[in-house]
């Protein structure tokens, strides 16, 4: 087996599976018999149309598909078992979903706007330190009016000056007289420390829910929770993940793998040694 497929390629398809929710094999033939199996990036293929089995019976490969263009000649693979051993097949590692037929969606898409979300509160307290925490301000210009070019002008210009890392804190108004002054008007955040804390910890929550983890301690978070002492937790959580997600994932790895070399007469039991 170890002439077959090696370890690096092994932690590639897992990693494919995971991240993806796919991963690919390419099958090498010779004589009828396997002569290797490598990892296949999951991410330059792309599926034929289902055929008259209600199966994809075809792969296509292009080195990156945001630049494929008609014109392309793309690489073509069949799927495992359907040359009698004759040329090169691609071995598709993906889960049954109801609903999909051509590629299988992540395990953690519902945690995926939460991802998003993490992201923008990040670039506002960015943005909100590069501005020198200055809050949110409503500029009134009260000397009437002006026409729809000089409005775009004008809010440009103050865009331009008063918003970005180099944006002046000082406003500089010329008036006509003190009715037409301009005004400046807070539009504060209540409770904006509170309402970032929240929001930060329902992203970490659902995150880890999305991921299945069963104790935040499996990622160095502390969260409070009942059990005794922590090395408790860590156990308990670190024994029911690795038989309720990590196994999942090592039994259609070596499933695959079974089915490939079985066709060489191999027929071991493979399993996965645990650290």
């Amino acid at each position: 087996i170890d002439n077959l497929i090696n370890h690096s390629d092994l932690r590639k398809l897992a990693f494919d599976r995971k991240l993806l929710g796919m991963a690919a094999l390419q099958v090498q033939y010779n004589k009828g018999k396997v002569a290797k199996v490598s990892h296949f990036p999951m991410e330059t293929l792309r599926a034929g149309k289902i055929g008259d089995s209600g199966k994809v019976e075809k792969w296509y490969y292009h080195p990156n598909w945001k630049d494929h263009k008609r014109s392309d000649t793309l690489k073509e693979f069949d799927v495992f078992g359907s040359t009698n051993r004759k040329k090169t097949e691609i071995f598709i590692l993906a889960p049954y979903t109801s609903g999909f037929y051509y590629y299988s969606p992540v395990d953690y898409g519902g945690a995926l706007p939460y991802a998003y979300l993490e992201e923008v509160i990040s670039e506002y307290l960015i943005n909100d330190a590069l501005n020198g925490f200055s809050g949110t301000k409503i500029i009134n210009m009260n000397n009437g009016v002006p026409d729809d070019e000089s409005q775009r002008r004008l809010k440009q210009t103050l865009l331009n000056k008063f918003t970005g890392q180099l944006g002046d804190k000082v406003v500089v108004s010329f008036n006509a007289n003190k009715e037409s002054a301009t005004t400046v008007e807070n539009l504060p955040l209540d409770n904006a420390p509170e309402h970032y804390s929240y929001l930060s910890t329902e992203c970490r929550d659902k995150l880890i829910t999305g991921h299945n983890v069963t104790s935040p301690l499996l990622l160095g978070v502390r969260d409070g929770s009942g059990f005794s002492s922590n090395a408790d937790e860590i156990k308990n959580s670190s024994l029911f993940f690795n038989n309720t997600v990590i196994k999942v994932y090592q039994e259609e790895i070596t499933d695959a793998l079974e089915d490939i070399f079985a066709i060489n007469g191999i027929d071991a039991e493979l399993y996965f040694k645990t650290i």
